[in-house]
């Protein structure tokens, strides 16, 4: 008799196997939690239903849709949401093209690539704002093309660029589009789609 009891001490039960599990999964899930409560404070919130919460940024980064749901676009903070893009401007720090276009990547963007007349004069309208008004862009020559960091070619529709022959990478100005050394050094822009919600 004492030997089998002795035995059932050791034999693992159901219920002991299940709230075993049932701890792991419940520590698994507070992990999760904490790791989008994390996450929540690198985004700026939208939440209409809050009284206190500002009219007038619930109207920047919601727009109502014609069945009248409302789309959250999202930025991380220190970005500017315009349309459905996050755009963000380097902080008087200084970098190469390359050293730029790594910074952008490093954020999940890239550098800043010009798609309309109605972006540029929002780039344009937001520089005269920075503490610098020189900015690299996602531009480059290619050969003896001109091409942006997303593949497309630039068309020359949008504007012209000037300066050195030899320079290979455009500096946006708020004079104009020049071409330069990607080897010299200025802040720059990046730009990446807001997440919507």
């Amino acid at each position: 008799m004492e030997a089998s009891d002795k035995q059932r001490i050791w034999t693992p039960s159901w219920k002991g196997v299940i709230i075993t599990v049932l701890l792991g999964v419940i520590i698994i899930l507070i992990r999760i939690i904490e790791a989008l409560v994390l996450r929540k404070g690198n985004y700026q919130i939208c939440e209409p239903h809050l009284a206190e919460f500002d009219h007038s940024a619930i109207m920047e980064l919601c727009a109502t849709r014609t069945n009248m749901s409302t789309v959250c676009l999202l930025c991380p903070n220190d970005w500017r949401l315009h349309g459905d893009q996050c755009y963000y401007y380097s902080d008087l720090i200084e970098r190469t093209w390359r050293q730029s276009r790594e910074d952008c990547k490093m954020m999940g963007a890239d550098l800043l690539v010009i798609k309309n007349q109605e972006e540029k004069n929002f780039i344009k309208k937001t520089l005269e704002k920075q503490e610098d008004d020189k900015y690299w862009l996602g531009l480059q020559r290619d050969g003896d093309v001109w091409r942006w960091v997303d593949g497309e070619h630039y068309s020359g529709s949008l504007f012209q660029i000037s300066g050195e022959p030899s320079g290979r990478c455009v500096l946006m100005t708020l004079s104009g589009y020049y071409n330069i050394s990607c080897n010299s050094t200025y802040p720059w822009i990046c730009i990446k789609k807001a997440v919507r919600i």
